[in-house]
């Protein structure tokens, strides 16, 4: 079942991600029915087991995917690099990579 999940989320996110409709916005912390970035990346080190202490080089974008508000959520950890796309409504996980960097 888990390495269903960890399919389905990669090929959602190379579906989306491959699409012209991603656009930068601000990102909207003052907007009451949006996740907070606090809340959206919390999502996402919970998801992967992230530990906050580790991280580097973390980036959170606020876009637009087929009208819909996600957060972009990109780090390092070790020579891991991850990279989520997260429901700015919901928190649900549209998809997400997880890629070694062995430079």
């Amino acid at each position: 079942m888990k390495n269903y999940l960890l399919i389905l989320g990669a090929s959602l996110m190379f579906t989306g991600c491959s699409s012209s409709t991603y656009t930068t916005q601000a990102i909207p912390d003052e907007m009451p029915n949006y996740l907070s970035t606090d809340q959206a990346k919390n999502i996402a080190f919970k998801h992967s087991g992230t530990v906050l202490d580790k991280v580097k080089h973390l980036e959170i974008e606020f876009d637009m995917y087929k009208n819909q508000p996600v957060y972009e959520i990109d780090w390092k950890e070790g020579v891991k690099k991850y990279e989520y796309h997260i429901d700015a409504v919901t928190g649900n996980i549209y998809g997400f990579d997880i890629d070694i960097d062995i430079d």
